[in-house]
């Protein structure tokens, strides 16, 4: 009795995530490349926000530190949507402007070349 009781739940979420998550073979996957601009330095750690703004069935929903870039300043933000989704992406990073791209279609045929702006320095 006490495997039912365990194992409904399960069966349940697994049913439940069948009929949420869109069935395709082309997902949101957005690779890109930050560097400082005016210059070829990668911009590691950035910090980088997802909004997805027209997603699966028309939702909206926020991914904040979705990722960051890597040392080479590359990332890749992937979210379970199928690849027709729109999304906004929000780059963030101590000492630098926020940046907010446009919006982004879900699957760009190649990656996004960024750049970020150094603050000036308080006087």
């Amino acid at each position: 009795m006490r495997l039912h009781t365990v194992a409904w739940p399960r069966l349940a979420a697994l049913i439940v995530a069948a009929t949420v998550v869109p069935s395709c073979d082309c997902f949101f996957d957005v690779p890109g490349n930050v560097v400082e601009c005016g210059t070829t330095n990668p911009l590691a750690g950035a910090t980088i926000d997802l909004m997805i703004d027209k997603g699966y069935g028309d939702r909206k929903e926020s991914f904040p530190g979705a990722t960051t870039t890597d040392a080479k300043g590359r990332f890749e933000v992937v979210a379970n949507d199928p690849c027709e989704s729109w999304g906004t992406l929000t780059l963030r990073k101590d000492g630098f402007v926020t940046l907010v791209p446009q919006q982004i279609k879900g699957s760009p045929p190649k990656p996004l070349e960024l750049c970020m702006t150094r603050m000036a320095a308080a006087p």
